[in-house]
């Protein structure tokens, strides 16, 4: 007979595992996405096969935003194109790197196997986001600061 502590104990585990198989679930998306478009030439544009808009950023100023890129570097990164990933964008090649990484721990937590990296990932997220977020923003400023007429 289950006692009301393992029934409490499993009930709270439901959210970060239902936490995980979505990351699982949209991290395969986004590398399907990638592997399903060709990777834009420009170095930027790949987005449009999806019918999405150019960039208004570049559009209007002729300066790339910080997600620029983005799309062009997951599919260079899927096809294993890691230098054109990077030269698409670089915080775009990192976080392509990053969920390549998180994704088997996810997997693997998921399953049983190895449950510390995926609760450890899950407890981290905010802090990795934010710091990705950081490192995308820090680039585009410095590459705006590196074009700059100064």
């Amino acid at each position: 007979m289950t006692s009301e502590i393992e029934i409490l104990q499993h009930q709270s585990e439901l959210p970060g595992r239902r936490g995980r198989w979505l990351l699982v679930i949209v991290i395969s998306a986004v590398f399907l996405t990638g592997w399903m478009l060709s990777p834009d030439d420009s170095g930027s544009g790949t987005h449009r096969q999806l019918g999405l808009p150019e960039c208004l950023l570049l559009q209007a100023t002729g300066v790339r935003c910080p997600t620029c890129g983005m799309t062009t570097a997951f599919s260079h990164f899927v096809r294993g194109h890691w230098l054109a990933a990077l030269q698409a964008n670089p915080a775009g090649a990192l976080l392509a790197l990053g969920l390549a990484i998180c994704w088997p721990l996810l997997v693997l937590s998921l399953t049983g196997h190895c449950v510390a990296p995926g609760t450890w990932l899950m407890r981290r997220l905010p802090v990795l986001v934010m710091g990705w977020l950081a490192l995308a923003g820090g680039y585009w400023l410095l590459s705006m600061l590196i074009r700059s007429e100064f």
